[in-house]
């Protein structure tokens, strides 16, 4: 190689160890779980609960006012159409297929089944005196719908829509949620928890929480369910292998809606106090580690399969806000 070549490699080594590290390419990693407001949509409807489709590309919002279910375009960032339902449609919640969208009427005492392939009703179930929240079986075989009025549960057979028993629990049932085992109700007018047996729909237990309770979600792995104080302050961890409270979060006012990131590895909690945020709760040691602003009222949180982000329906608002995973260098 001629000499002038050899010194003309040798200046550029040097020069290239001399450029400052700010200088090389960092590649940008997603941040652990949804922590940046990336959208907000205009939901006039007031929506009270909300659920996400598996992969993400719609949200379905109940609006109880406005007697009709709203779909949320979560790419065009629009409301695209309004289902009619039965009357105060209050609650909702997304079959883990996500084929279909099931949905209580207080007033009416049904459960309205959306397909979303069309978004039409397909069936309306008779349940329950006033049901509330809903949820699914892991595999989705199931329905459960926390009545009110007369302080059952409703279960429906998913397969043919049929209600194949009716369970008595605590007073006044504002919430449900199901670990596959067990289903677990939130009573209102009580400071507890009922658990159902899942496979013969009998109570095994009832369990205090020291407060009333309002909503309540397990946690994927089934080890540890979560239930939220009646627009109060506080979140109860229950182990669920001997049913006692083993933690208890201070989350401040008006907690409502919760739903698990990462296989149960963060809680997203909607909070109206202060505007309206999304508390984010590290469930390795129950621990809020970051907080988000929403919409004004935010009162449920709904997040997609892969949970790239979670989406709130802010009441008061009459939104809904889109918080998801921002980039940041390594």
């Amino acid at each position: 190689m001629p000499a002038n070549m050899l010194k003309l490699l040798g200046l550029l080594a040097l020069l290239l160890g001399t450029l400052p590290a700010t200088a090389c390419h960092k590649p940008s990693v997603l941040s652990e779980y949804p922590d940046t407001v990336t959208a907000t949509v205009d939901d006039p409807g007031s929506p009270s609960d909300i659920g996400v489709l598996p992969d993400g590309r719609y949200a379905y919002t109940a609006n109880a006012g406005s007697q009709y279910v709203a779909v949320v375009d979560l790419v065009s960032l629009a409301v695209v159409q309004q289902v009619a339902c039965s009357r105060n449609p209050y609650m909702l919640a997304v079959r883990p297929d996500g084929q279909y969208v099931y949905v209580t009427s207080e007033l009416d005492d049904d459960v309205s089944v959306i397909r979303t392939s069309g978004n039409t009703v397909v069936k309306k179930i008779p349940v329950g005196a006033c049901p509330h929240r809903l949820c699914f079986s892991p595999d989705g075989s199931r329905c459960y719908t926390a009545n009110q009025n007369d302080s059952t549960i409703s279960v429906i057979q998913t397969s043919d829509n049929t209600v194949v028993a009716s369970v008595r629990v605590g007073p006044t049932p504002r919430d449900v949620d199901c670990n596959g085992e067990y289903v677990y109700s939130a009573n209102l007018d009580a400071t507890t928890l009922t658990k159902v047996r899942v496979a013969d729909n009998t109570v095994a237990g009832t369990i205090d929480l020291g407060f009333t309770a309002h909503r309540v979600r397990a946690r994927p792995d089934g080890r540890y369910v979560y239930a939220s104080e009646y627009w109060g302050s506080r979140i109860a961890v229950v182990r669920t292998a001997d049913d006692s409270v083993v933690a208890t979060i201070e989350a401040g006012d008006e907690v409502t809606g919760m739903c698990f990131v990462n296989d149960g590895e963060y809680l997203f909690v909607a909070s109206a106090c202060d505007g309206g945020s999304v508390l984010i709760v590290r469930t390795s040691d129950n621990t809020i580690v970051d907080d988000v602003s929403t919409g004004a009222g935010p009162i449920a949180v709904a997040t997609p399969a892969d949970n790239s982000f979670v989406a709130t329906a802010d009441l008061d608002g009459q939104t809904v806000t889109v918080v998801s995973r921002s980039r940041h260098q390594q």
